[in-house]
Parts: C-alpha cells; structure tokens; sequence
C-alpha cells in the first residue's frame, strides 16, 4: 500500500512543478494563473487518491472518493477554461466560462448527494481501487461529456492555429493539440482494456492528466506563452513611472497599458480593447510601424507624434517606438514609451522669449556704452578746442591734465564695459592702450621712447579707475618736466606682483624732481600730487617718489581677490 501513496506523491509534485515554474516564468500572463490553478487541483486530486488508497476501511475510502471525484470534475472545468483564455479575446465573455464549469457544478451536486460513481470497491496489493464500473447512464453522461469537451477544446485550437501568422503561436496550437489526443487515446485505452479487465496499477488513472498538463507546460516553456506580458509583470513599476507606456500587438490592437496613459489620455481600461494605435496616436514612429511587413522588420525609432485623447485633444509627445521579436525572430509586438511634451514646449517658448529680452537689452546696453563713449570723446574735443584758443600757458596746462584724466576714463570704460570685462579686467590690456593715449596728447611724444614692462595682473573694477587716474597724473607730469628742454628721452612703466601685493613704477631719465627743486611749474602740480596720493589711499595702498638721475615713482596696493 505503500507504493500508491508513494506514486501519488510523485504525481502531486509533479503537478505543482509544472504550475509553478510556469507562473515563476511569466508571472503577469492571466494564462499562466489559470494554469497554475489546474496544476493545484490536479495536485489536490492526486492527494485525495493516495488518501483513498491508504483508506483504513470501505467507509474512509468512500469518504475520500468523494473529494477526488469532485476534484476530477473540476479538473474538467480548468481546462476548458485554459483553452479559452489562450484562444483570445472572443471566447472570454462570462456565458463560455459558465458553460465551461457547467459539468462541474452538476456532478459534484451529485457525488455530494450522497452518490457513488462506481459500484464497489475492493481492497488490493495497492489499497483501495473500484472493482466495477458507474450505472450506464453515467458512463454513456461521462462519455457524452468528455467526448462534446473534447471536440469543443480540439475545434477551438483548430481555428486558432489557421487564424494564426505567427510560427510560435501555430507551433504551441499543435502541441496543445498533440497533448489532448494523446491524452484521451490513453484514456480509451486504460478504461476500455485495464479498468475492465479488473487490472489495477496505483498512478495509472493519472496518465492523461499528466500527459495533457504536461503538454501545456512544454507550449509554455518551448515557446513562450504571452511572451509580451512579461514586460508588464510588475504593475507596480509600470504605473509609477511618468512616462506613458503601451503594449501593442503586431495588429495594432492594446495588450497592455499603464496608468499614466490612462490619466493622460482620459481612457478607461474598458475602452482599451477597442483602441488600436494608428487611431490613437499620429507620428512618424507609428508609421513606420505600420508600414513593416513580413520582409521588412521594424527598427527601434524616436520621434514626436501626437495624442488624440478621449475628449478630442491633440497632445504633442516624445515617442520612442521598441519592436519586440520572439525567439522565432517574428514581430510579436510592440513596447511605445512615450512624455508629454508640453511642459518641455512651454518651458522652450517661455526661453525664446528670455533669450529676444535678454538680446533686447543687449542692444539698449550697447547703445547707452556707445553714447557714453561719444561723450567722453566729446568732452576730449572740447577740452582740446579750448586749449588751442587760449595762449596762457597756466590754462593750457590745466585743460591737458583735465584731458588726459577723460582720456584714462575712456580707456578704462573701453576696455571695461565694451568688452564686457565687468568684474576685472588684465593689467596689460588696460594700461598698455592708456599710456600711449597719453603720451600721444605731447608734441615731443614722437621723440620719447616708452618701455612697457607690463605683467597680466588682474585688477578689480575697483580699482582699475583710481590706478588709471594715477598713471595719467604720474606720466603727464613726467612728459610736461622731465622732458621739456630735452630732444629726447626715454620712459619706463613697469607693472608686476606678488601673491599679495601689486607694484607699478613709472620712472623717466629726465634728472629733475616733481617738487623741491626750485623748477617753476604751472598751478596744478601740486594739486595732481595731492590727488595720486588721495587715490593710493582709496586703493589701501601707498605711494613713493624717488629722485636718482631720474625720478621713479612706485604705487603699492593690495592684490584683487576674486569673491
């Protein structure tokens, strides 16, 4: 007896493997949770035979009959209803499940009655086992039964497998179809020669189901069963992301689709079986979708395409188009991700209308700098013009020194603001342009050779004027004394630092002091003197004249620190 509970073990595990490593495979396929469903009652039905078998009297066995006659019946219900699952969309409505589970509700009615379908059972080297066969006219009920189901789950799959294009689903037809005839040729044969012939053998009334289970599994397994689903396995991913995703058959039609489609779109889940893509969406990846065939395979594709919601609206989006081939290399589907592209046009006009301000006030800028400018030039003009009318030497002088401290000014908002430098702007590219301007207001400018001896510091917008206004005084100063009984000379400006500190010289060879010498100078000497020093003072720095065949004069200032 104990090989029977041993066997029928062996067929409860084997029924479970088959279930759960179809579900482990494609977990989101509605086929393979009917699947598993008929693994576990089968698995169920070998458990209460092996219960029955290990019966410990006629009154246990019939007992435990009972629940494995109920679980056999259903077995019956599971399978059709598999085959309606996997045969698509028209043989889902509720009616075909009903009448799929029709024979269930009636002979478990009658087993819970209080019924037996067979006449008596004997005890054997293998437990329990029936010894003569139900009244005729439930064999002739059994055999109706199974025969109409039977016919019904083979025209089912014929239709299916002459509908289909694809290689895989025709090949899993045809191994449905081979594992049902073999199925019920078992049956025929072990009821009509071994049941009768009162040869009984634990297990053997297992072998069609398992040979028709089985079947399925390999369908499953060779060939992918839904094989799309598995892209939408886990909900819960697919419906938090915020891109819309589709799943699309070859035909066009929605396999699947996630909640942001929904909310976008405004369709229901209920109206999705009677979209299709081409009515839905309109752009170039959904075109060259559609215009693939059989010789020419989609490629993956981006481009825009556009919305057509429940409501009529047109939405822009960003498509990205992912042809999805089975292992047979066939077009089984398509995956279309795709975001809405309306804040990202938004968000574009709202810069292009930035970008026409911004250049708007580019333009008003540039016009007020070059007003400035002619300004300042005007002001030279005007400041050179009265010079010439005037013969007083005193009025001439103070009128160039004004000229030469707008000349450094310009210079200064020159190289500055037309060029943009706004924070600070290189020692040389400033000072360079500055002392040939000045020296250029001098008669005798064509006679003195200037040294620029001049690093690239970067001084701050702080202090590039003062630094400008004291250059101009020091080397006005230098070409009105230094030179002025001289055919020539020679000046040096000189501007280097260290990591702290920035040193300017500007030393001519003209042999006479600015002060102190008894030389007759012009009202206003003092007063430019007076003025470098004030301006060392604003740059926290300090100034130092020198006289040594010559007169050097040194401006010291702390080193700019950008922020």
């Amino acid at each position: 007896m104990k090989m029977a509970a041993l066997i029928s073990c062996l067929y409860a595990a084997l029924f479970l493997y088959f279930g759960i490593n179809g579900l482990r495979r494609n977990p989101g396929a509605k086929l393979n949770r009917v699947f598993l469903l008929l693994c576990v009652n089968n698995a169920l039905m070998a458990f209460f035979a092996m219960l029955q078998h290990e019966a410990q009297d006629l009154a246990g066995c019939l007992f435990w009959n009972r629940f494995y006659l109920i679980a056999t019946y259903i077995s019956i219900g599971l399978f059709m209803h598999f085959h309606l699952v996997y045969c698509g969309e028209k043989c889902r409505y509720p009616i075909f499940r009903v009448l799929a589970y029709l024979p269930t509700f009636i002979y478990s009615a009658y087993v819970l009655s209080g019924r037996y379908f067979f006449g008596s059972f004997e005890l054997g080297p293998f437990g329990w086992y029936a010894t003569s066969m139900p009244e005729p006219w439930i064999q002739y009920a059994n055999m109706a039964i199974f025969a109409v189901f039977a016919t019904l789950e083979i025209l089912i799959l014929l239709l299916y497998w002459h509908r289909q294009t694809l290689k895989r689903l025709r090949r899993q037809a045809l191994v449905l179809l081979a594992s049902i005839f073999s199925s019920f040729l078992f049956s025929a044969i072990y009821y009509s020669l071994i049941l009768k012939q009162s040869i009984h053998f634990p297990g053997l009334t297992f072998a069609p189901h398992i040979i028709w289970v089985a079947g399925m599994w390999i369908a499953l397994l060779r060939y992918d069963f839904l094989g799309l689903s598995i892209s939408f396995a886990s909900r819960a991913v697919a419906s938090n992301v915020q891109e819309l995703i589709l799943l699309v058959r070859p035909d066009g039609s929605l396999l699947e689709t996630n909640e942001a489609f929904h909310r976008l779109s405004a369709y229901t889940r209920a109206d999705c079986p009677k979209l299709t893509v081409q009515n839905i969406l309109h752009g170039r990846p959904v075109d060259q979708l559609l215009a693939a065939t059989g010789d020419t395979r989609p490629c993956p594709e981006q481009g825009q395409a556009d919305l057509l919601t429940a409501a009529g609206l047109k939405i822009p989006l960003q498509l990205q188009l992912i042809p999805l081939f089975n292992r047979l290399d066939e077009l089984e589907g398509s995956l279309f991700i795709a975001q809405d592209q309306r804040p990202y046009l938004e968000l574009t006009e709202l810069n292009h209308q930035n970008t026409l301000l911004l250049e708007e006030n580019r333009l008003l800028l540039v016009e007020v700098h070059h007003r400035i400018k002619n300004n300042m030039n005007i002001m030279r003009s005007l400041l050179s013009l009265q010079s010439a009318s005037t013969d007083e030497p005193a009025a001439q002088a103070v009128l160039s020194e004004a000229e030469g401290r707008i000349t450094s000014m310009a210079v200064l908002y020159d190289k500055l603001y037309l060029n943009q430098a706004w924070a600070c702007l290189p020692c040389d590219r400033y000072l360079g342009p500055l002392v040939d301007e000045i020296v250029s207001i001098f008669p005798q400018a064509g006679h003195i050779t200037v040294t620029k001896e001049l690093q690239n510091i970067e001084l701050g917008s702080r202090q590039l004027m003062p630094v400008g206004i004291i250059v101009n005084e020091l080397i006005t100063n230098a070409m009105k004394y230094a030179f002025a009984d001289r055919p020539e000379g020679a000046l040096l400006v000189r501007a280097t630092a260290d990591e702290k500190e920035v040193r300017i010289e500007i030393a001519d060879d003209g042999g006479a002091a600015l002060t102190g010498d008894g030389r007759k100078q012009p009202a206003g000497a003092g007063f430019g003197l007076e003025l470098v020093e004030g301006l060392a003072g604003q740059l926290d720095g300090s100034f130092r004249l020198e006289q040594n065949n010559g007169t050097r004069c040194t401006l010291l200032f702390p080193r700019y620190q950008p922020d």
